[in-house]
């Protein structure tokens, strides 16, 4: 079993069909001042952030977990986007069509520029999309789609055919979510190392990354947004320590971090610090693996849900800072299970029996991997395991340093 984080868009959940989930409320903290205020007036300005885990690579196919994605989203951009209300928009395609059930075709803007002045083409998007599929590159986002993508053409420098074994509606979904669906310079990978250095079309321009220290970005003057971005450049501090946040913000050295309930209170009382709390997904996601036993057998999965005791991972890992959360989180269209309709039951019994009926009367031992660099997955971990044993299943705890996770779980 791992625990790990996917997306701050997905939730605390069970994999494998038995299902637990929580929305967190985590509080977003910044600084008012002179640099932020440029930005608000909508010319220049310099922001300097935290950014809480360390990207591992900046590769837009491959190790797109989250905290790379935090680092590169504002680099790459692939053929369409997600709006605020999660409806599909054109992107890097400024139309597409479907001729049929199982042909796409995208009409790329002109007019489009590198970072480094080239212009994006057909061949590019060509390029990134199969060296996603690449099994040498071995992206985890890639075999979503790979069963689905036939192959893909370029049917003039700004027109890029896709054309799909079956019908899959989700294709356009997948592009927009950008977890492997970056679109990069051709050959480009052949040429750089996509660890640490980047080149896309995106609002800001990757300068220079160090890792475990920070990455800094400029703005991208050929951006084909017009009027955008309004930044001259960020900074990103990667500041694994919440103590170090609450300083930075404490003395003004950043203008934005991602604290928790408890970092925050810390700063009450200190005038020029903003904090702001919402509902917002948050995953410390219990995976499973359905091919390898015990976890081959449903009844041991439906055991494991039961167990699980949503309340107390609420109250002791996160300090009450949440609400129960279904699949889909709550304020995702329509598509949400409202809470009061959510299935979550925390029976210890009727796990027990399950157990019992899966030929585990005592229960059994496993692991379960976790990484520090998140407190919420340690404390999220630690109530896991309690709750656990509680129906006999004995789960021994292995932290794991967070690029080792990574690697590991080919989640995070």
């Amino acid at each position: 079993m791992t625990a790990g984080r996917i997306t701050r868009r997905a939730l605390l959940r069970h994999a494998a069909g038995a299902g637990a989930g929580v929305a967190l409320a985590p509080l977003l903290s910044s600084v008012p001042g002179r640099r932020v205020q440029a930005q608000q007036a909508g010319s220049g300005g310099f922001l300097t952030a935290a950014q809480e885990v360390d990207p591992v690579s900046l590769d837009p196919h491959n190790r797109s977990n989250f905290s790379s994605f935090q680092a590169f989203e504002h680099i790459y951009e692939s053929l369409v986007a997600y709006d605020k209300t999660l409806n599909v928009v054109p992107s890097l395609a400024q139309a597409w069509s479907t001729p049929d059930a199982t042909t796409y075709v995208f009409r790329l803007r002109r007019g489009v520029k590198f970072h480094d002045g080239s212009d994006l083409v057909a061949d590019d998007v060509k390029y990134s999309v199969e060296r996603c599929l690449d099994p040498k590159v071995g992206s985890p986002w890639g075999s979503i789609v790979k069963p689905f993508i036939d192959r893909v053409e370029v049917v003039d420098s700004h027109t890029v055919r896709i054309r799909l074994t079956k019908p899959y509606p989700p294709l356009l979904g997948w592009f927009a979510y950008r977890r492997g669906s970056g679109i990069a310079k051709a050959g480009s990978a052949d040429k750089m190392n996509y660890a640490v250095q980047a080149i896309g079309t995106g609002p800001f321009a990757l300068k220079e990354y160090v890792p475990e220290s920070h990455i800094i970005y400029t703005k991208h003057k050929g951006y084909w947004q017009s009027g955008l971005p309004h930044l001259d450049g960020m900074m990103f501090k990667v500041l694994t320590q919440e103590e170090a946040r609450v300083a930075g913000l404490r003395t003004r050295a950043l203008d934005y971090a991602f604290l928790s309930r408890e970092g925050a209170d810390r700063l009450k009382g200190v005038g020029h610090v903003n904090v702001v709390q919402s509902l917002r997904a948050w995953v410390a996601m219990l995976r499973t693996n359905p091919g390898r036993k015990p976890w081959s057998d449903v009844r041991v999965r439906q055991a494991v849900a039961l167990a699980l005791n949503r309340k107390a991972i609420i109250d002791k890992a996160v300090g009450g800072a949440a609400v129960p959360s279904g699949f889909i989180p709550t304020g995702y269209g329509d598509w949400y299970t409202p809470q009061d309709k959510l299935p979550w039951r925390h029976d210890v019994e009727r796990a027990r029996r399950l157990l019992a009926e899966a030929g585990y009367p005592q229960g059994f031992k496993t692991t379960v991997k976790a990484s520090p660099q998140y407190a919420v997955f340690d404390s999220s971990a630690v109530v896991l395991a309690d709750n656990l044993k509680q129906v006999g299943i004995d789960a021994l705890i292995v932290q794991l340093v967070w690029g080792q996770f990574v690697r590991v779980t080919g989640v995070g």
